[in-house]
């Protein structure tokens, strides 16, 4: 399958459906309300008869309730899309989930946040919280959430029960896709504005009814056309905007087929988990009394009912299968409604106090003073190298006791003396320095502390502050601090308490350019006493933007002004943050080399920036 060719039609196709979904829906709304401008001419009647003197209706008039009606519409819309704003969470309660522990003893449901954690980090996204409809005996799953941070994924018992691990992941890189694409706010918008239209044809109803109630003195024969013409466009723009947000939902579902092929790499098992769904004995079903509120986020289609043609939300499970493998033999996979656990329990999901193979983690065991190399593993492929991580520290990540433990080991000086201060009045001081028992490449521990903090956002808000206190802490103790200490403070408090302001600081690119500036410049000197090699960034990054690149240095200013530059940064439209961070990312590939610095640079900015674009390689450089 090319997933890249498949991505990018889906994504064009998308562009088109939704541009056209969205001008309808106002179109649509414009006429009606004019419309039900007219409705109004009996009431008008009925309050004062019309003379000679005195027209019925004046423009200015029509014009008034129809911006009105309008903008009632809009304001519905606004309130629907503000209560599905509320957290991916709590439309996972509605249906029934019940969320999974960081360290479940249940196997299957181990094994679910083991491949999820690979599938997040081959996507670039931060580890979203699980759920499991226990009562759900249909394969199925959801992705639920209108951000990166507030985002869910929902998996029913039935899909545990029935799925392998590779078909597992699949499934789960589909769902995660969803995510990092945008469909799970897309299609929170796409609900939103089919409120405003269903207002008016409830509208229309009731107005007709008035009407006929205000005419009937003046003329007992008279056809209700007008109203019924109402209805109609109420009704009609629904179906219209239903017809549009499945077909839009349809193309996301095949982007998303094509995307979960990049992240797993590993096409026969989405066939294989879509070849189970047909041969289940209760298909892809969801029982839920409210999952026909969100049967378009399923992974699969949801509702008991047969929806085909132009309302189906999702494309036809054939189509999907065939894309995936062109020479299938239009076979399905028939299952019962439980497997045995024996048929594929594997030891790398285990729970740690479980394993009894030595050589899991031998490769890492080799010598205490040597690094693993990076040219062994792919970075992109998480699901080869976690598996290989220290069953310590597995175990720790996923600990409510000892995730901060690991966060705090990073920050462990390497000067006796300092590392006496940053250790003097810790309590869990043993842990914390068992954890630097591991040498982990450069590049590996961004990975491992994206589990780290997907545990501590499981923990109260109070625990979270005392963990940002404590890492304040221990980065003072040295009196000194390097950019990667200053980017991880910034990024635990993007991720444990989300800046509260609002207001765009920047929504135009050269706005940008001063403070832009300063973080890269600060990258420059990080990264220039790693490798004297190093090209300085920051010109060529407001070069290739086609920014001036300022004149004053900002060479005295501090971490705190920096700190405010990236809240600027942060806070700026996400066409202003996607440019900065493509530029970035193509002036550190154009010299062949990623040094670790600019790595986690780039990874901790998507983060913040909440755009999880795919980190730049070595030896990729643009023509």
């Amino acid at each position: 399958m090319d997933f890249y060719r498949h991505q990018t039609k889906s994504r064009r196709n998308s562009r088109w459906l939704i541009t056209l979904y969205l001008s309808g829906v106002v179109a649509l709304g414009l006429l009606s309300s004019f419309m039900i401008s007219l409705m109004l001419l009996p009431i008008r009647w009925l309050l004062k008869p019309p003379d000679v003197t005195h027209p019925l209706f004046s423009l200015g008039e029509m014009g008034t309730i129809t911006l009105v009606v309008m903008g009632i519409c809009l304001t519905i819309s606004a309130l629907r899309y503000q209560s599905y704003k509320q957290g991916g969470w709590k439309i996972a309660q509605r249906l029934g989930g019940r969320r999974v522990a960081s360290q479940p003893v249940d196997f299957k449901e181990q094994q679910l946040r083991n491949v999820i954690e690979e599938m997040a980090l081959a996507s670039n996204l931060p580890v979203p919280a699980v759920f499991v409809q226990d009562d759900e005996r249909g394969i199925n799953a959801f992705a639920a959430g209108c951000g990166i941070h507030d985002a869910v994924l929902v998996i029913t018992q039935g899909a545990l029960d029935a799925l392998d691990r590779d078909e597992l992941q699949a499934v789960m890189a589909h769902e995660l896709s969803h995510i990092r694409n945008g469909d799970t706010r897309l299609n929170t918008l796409l609900a939103s504005g089919l409120s405003g239209l269903l207002f008016i044809a409830q509208l229309a109803n009731w107005l007709n009814r008035l009407g006929q109630s205000a005419t009937r003195d003046y003329d007992s024969n008279k056809s209700p056309l007008l109203q019924d013409c109402v209805a109609l466009l109420g009704y009609g723009g629904v179906i219209f905007g239903r017809l549009l947000g499945a077909a839009v939902n349809r193309q996301r579902e095949a982007l998303a087929d094509a995307s979960a092929v990049q992240y797993c790499r590993h096409p026969e098992a989405l066939a294989d988990a879509l070849k189970k769904v047909a041969g289940h004995p209760y298909a892809s079903l969801v029982f839920h009394p409210a999952s026909a509120e969100f049967q378009h986020l399923f992974f699969a289609q949801g509702l008991p009912s047969t929806f085909a043609g132009r309302l189906a939300t999702h494309p036809p499970l054939a189509e999907r299968i065939r894309l995936l493998q062109p020479d299938w033999d239009g076979q399905y996979i028939r299952t019962g409604t439980r497997m045995l656990q024996q048929e594929y329990r594997e030891t790398a999901d285990l729970p740690v106090r479980e394993r009894t193979d030595p050589d899991v983690t031998a490769v890492w065991r080799q010598s205490p003073h040597k690094q693993v190399s990076l040219n062994e593993l792919d970075l992109d492929a998480p699901q080869e190298w976690l598996p290989l991580l220290p069953s310590e520290l597995q175990h720790a990540v996923h600990d409510d006791e000892l995730a901060g433990c690991v966060i705090a080991a990073h920050l462990l000086s390497t000067d006796l003396a300092t590392r006496h201060r940053q250790l003097r009045e810790e309590p869990q001081k043993e842990q914390i320095e068992n954890m630097c028992c591991h040498l982990l490449p450069a590049k590996l521990r961004l990975g491992v502390l994206e589990l780290a903090v997907a545990t501590i956002q499981q923990q109260p808000l109070q625990q979270q502050s005392a963990l940002l206190e404590r890492v304040q802490c221990f980065i003072e103790a040295d009196e000194h601090i390097s950019l990667f200490e200053w980017l991880l403070v910034q990024w635990l408090r993007h991720e444990l308490s989300p800046n509260s302001s609002s207001g765009i600081s920047f929504r135009h690119i050269e706005e940008s350019a001063d403070d832009l500036f300063n973080i890269l410049t600060r990258l420059d000197r990080a990264a220039l006493e790693q490798s004297a090699r190093h090209q300085p960034l920051a010109q060529r990054v407001l070069t290739h933007l086609s920014l001036p690149v300022p004149s004053a240095t900002p060479d005295k200013q501090g971490w705190h002004e920096h700190a405010q530059s990236l809240e600027k940064l942060i806070r700026s439209t996400p066409g202003v943050k996607l440019r900065i961070l493509q530029a970035l990312s193509q002036e550190m590939e154009a010299d062949g080399v990623i040094t670790d610095i600019e790595f986690e640079v780039f990874r901790m900015l998507s983060l913040c920036f909440e755009l999880p674009l795919t980190a730049p390689r070595s030896g990729q450089a643009t023509t």
